[in-house]
């Protein structure tokens, strides 16, 4: 009996993390990587971590989120070349929701930003109400 009790509440836990929204954090920078990450888990989404843009593309398919925050300048493979990859797949990978995160922005970092396929960007340092704002986006089309 107690057995099959502790089995009934790991498979509501398992069932309730599978219903919390995934998103995609790729970040090169671990301070900001984890800022990102624990402010998301904490306001309730499901978080896969990705430290370039080549991990991104692999963990993509595996896990299907339904947002992507993506630093711009990372090594390995960029995000803008990474946001273009993925726009260049199969649905529904093509159609995820990309924000951009760039450090000391200027406006032709947004324009690349665009250009790329991302639906939009915040300026590290950036503030929570940004990142729950760009939560409320609509998929890319």
């Amino acid at each position: 009996m107690l057995l099959q009790l502790k089995d009934e509440r790991a498979e509501r836990n398992i069932e309730q993390e599978m219903a919390k929204p995934l998103v995609m954090v790729v970040e090169n920078d671990q301070d900001t990587l984890l800022l990102i990450s624990v402010l998301l888990r904490n306001i309730g989404y499901n978080v896969i971590d990705a430290s370039n843009g080549e991990k991104a593309l692999e963990l993509l398919q595996a896990n299907n989120p339904e947002i992507i925050f993506m630093d711009v300048y990372m090594p390995v493979m960029d995000g803008f070349t990474a946001t273009r990859r993925i726009r260049e797949l199969a649905e529904p990978y093509r159609f995820v929701t990309i924000i951009g995160l760039v450090a000391g922005a200027v406006q032709e970092d947004f324009e690349k930003c665009r250009a790329a396929g991302m639906n939009d960007y915040i300026s590290k340092p950036f503030r929570l109400e940004e990142i729950m704002g760009k939560l409320k986006l609509p998929p890319a089309a």
